[in-house]
């Protein structure tokens, strides 16, 4: 049994001042206007802008989107990670003037994937079907961009039309939005490249919860879900199960003109058609799938290799040249001369930044990975950690005390012990609790309640920590804890920042990820504004506890500095 200090101290101030600052923020917009309005009959709203400076967006660029407010069925306090706080490790968000605004459409893909999108795979069955749409991508080998073909009076379903087709296929979900409406803003200095994101949540609340604990009957057990095609509606769920993924937003990048090809040397670009250049049907939740132990016993990707049991994102020159044009998309086809030095040295990489709700907002943190021939992450620890993990309990741990006043462990002789992870619930002096209680829990909704979500991120580092050893003989019947415990996310891991504000008035998100730009210190980089140079972007949205497929995406679109991007990003001086 882990052992505490027991010696009280005063309830932190910090929380009950940001309570009543975000409590006040909220009063103010009422007063300044804001009235409440009822979803239309055609979708849902369009998010607001975070800028509070109106811009001009020239152009075709849209015009930051008008705030409306939607009954308030959720929360009456905006959940807000938008300032570090002073002694936190990340550096605070300084104030800035983005540069205009730009609507973009992530629509709900199915799916569909590279395969999906060439004609020259043989003997492809693809699972998307439904009105309006082929056994293969309608348009056959793709000969245009994306979003030339994809347009309002184009050749082909524009984004918000083509969603609403897939999210009522057979692999669709039923009850999910078929597209969401982003606005985004760019910006950069002589330190970092800025991206802001404003999208509104499908659901009145914000998700940032993520596959917790429940102490049932003696035992701590993970009786959640995401929501997917086979498992979406409350009646779905089995006896003591509810829904819990964290909402996402995911960014994947490169520099305009890298020649990051969908079939290695052949085939469209990551500038024509976005991240389908990484996307097969071999990935999770995918047609073509592998068994996990399949995945374990490759001898690259497996237990003798990377360590890997499921396919994620992989571009196709790691593999065989000759096997590039399977159905599966050659997921276990290495390339016998593939060096992947080689690869990050010539940069033939795809960046990928996310910001996670639950396992990163409030460390004020966006994971850092990379696509080569598979997902990766930058150097360093993340964000998060795993709690409730028997293997992570040190053979000692009877031996070391808890300093509650220090947040520090401590062995018999008073030194300070780094003790990595332990089990850990929450400060009662904190948070008035050591665990979620069961009512957290909605029946109706079959998710923790947003009441008390806003509690939810267990912190063992910075200013904001909250976070003790675990007791269970504190711990009550049917109580919860977070699966993941909060903590600074080092080295490489640790270059990409994220500040996040989810406001009731109109369920907005609105996240602002910040990267340095191209150093020495990091395997992989990106961020090249300062050479006049465009980027390339895709974003993904994830949310109402939907994971892997079951997300929105964008087609590319470029950000620069120039008449010629999409996107036009304000230097700041």
């Amino acid at each position: 049994m882990l052992t505490t200090d027991k010696t009280s101290r005063p309830v932190a101030s910090s929380r009950s001042l940001t309570a009543l600052m975000v409590f006040l923020f909220a009063g103010a917009a009422l007063l300044l206007g804001a009235t409440g309005c009822d979803d239309p009959p055609d979708g849902p709203q369009p998010p607001p802008s975070a800028d509070s400076t109106p811009q001009e967006a020239p152009g075709d660029e849209v015009p930051p989107a008008a705030v409306t407010t939607p009954a308030l069925s959720g929360p009456t306090e905006p959940v807000d990670f938008m300032k570090a706080p002073e002694g936190h490790a990340v550096p605070p968000l300084g104030d800035m003037d983005f540069g205009p605004a730009k609507r973009v459409t992530a629509f709900f893909p199915a799916q569909a994937n590279l395969q999906w999108l060439s004609d020259d795979i043989e003997d492809y069955e693809h699972p998307v079907a439904g009105e309006g749409t082929t056994t293969t991508h309608p348009g056959g080998a793709l000969t245009a961009p994306c979003a030339e073909c994809h347009t309002d009076g184009g050749a082909a379903p524009p984004p918000r039309e083509l969603g609403e087709r897939l999210v009522n296929t057979p692999v669709g979900v039923e009850g999910k939005r078929g597209f969401v409406d982003v606005d985004l803003r760019a910006a950069f200095d002589d330190e970092y490249l800025y991206l802001q994101a404003s999208w509104q949540s499908q659901r009145p609340r914000p998700g940032i919860t993520h596959q917790s604990f429940q102490f049932l009957d003696g035992h701590w057990e993970r009786n959640t879900t995401g929501k997917d095609s086979d498992r979406y509606g409350v009646e779905h769920l089995e006896e003591d199960q509810f829904f819990d993924y964290e909402d996402r937003l995911a960014v994947m990048l490169a520099p305009e003109g890298r020649e990051i090809r969908a079939f290695g040397e052949e085939g469209p670009s990551f500038d024509e058609i976005g991240c389908a250049v990484g996307c097969h049907g071999s990935m999770r939740n995918m047609p073509e799938a592998p068994a996990g132990d399949a995945v374990a016993a490759h001898p690259y990707l497996g237990d003798e290799g990377l360590g890997e049991d499921d396919i994620r994102h992989y571009l196709l020159h790691t593999r065989s040249a000759d096997e590039r044009y399977r159905a599966d998309g050659a997921w276990d086809a290495i390339d016998a001369d593939y060096d992947a030095e080689q690869d990050r040295a010539d940069k033939a990489f795809l960046d990928l930044w996310q910001y996670r709700g639950a396992r990163s907002a409030a460390m004020y943190g966006a994971s850092n990975d990379y696509v080569m021939e598979y997902r990766f992450s930058g150097r360093g620890g993340v964000n998060y950690w795993f709690n409730q993990d028997p293997s992570s309990q040190a053979d000692d741990a009877d031996e070391l005390v808890y300093d509650r006043d220090a947040h520090v462990w401590r062995n018999a002789n008073g030194d300070e012990v780094d003790v990595s992870d332990y089990a850990w619930m929450y400060d009662i002096t904190d948070t008035g609790f050591h665990a979620l209680p069961p009512e957290a829990v909605d029946e109706q909704s079959g998710e923790i309640s947003a009441m008390w979500a806003r509690n939810y991120p267990l912190i063992t580092q910075g200013p904001d920590r909250n976070a003790i050893p675990l007791e269970e003989s504190l711990i009550g019947e049917g109580e919860l804890v977070t699966r993941r415990t909060l903590r600074y996310a080092t080295d490489v891991r640790g270059r990409t920042h994220a500040f996040s504000r989810w406001h009731p008035l109109t369920d907005t998100y609105t996240v602002v990820l910040r990267r340095p730009h191209s150093g020495t210190d990091s395997d992989h980089d990106t961020s090249v504004l300062l050479d006049g140079q465009n980027l390339t972007i895709a974003i993904a949205v994830f949310d109402d506890h939907s994971s892997s497929r079951f997300h929105h995406i964008s087609f590319p679109l470029s950000v620069g500095v120039g008449d010629d991007a999409d996107l036009r990003a304000r230097h700041l001086r």
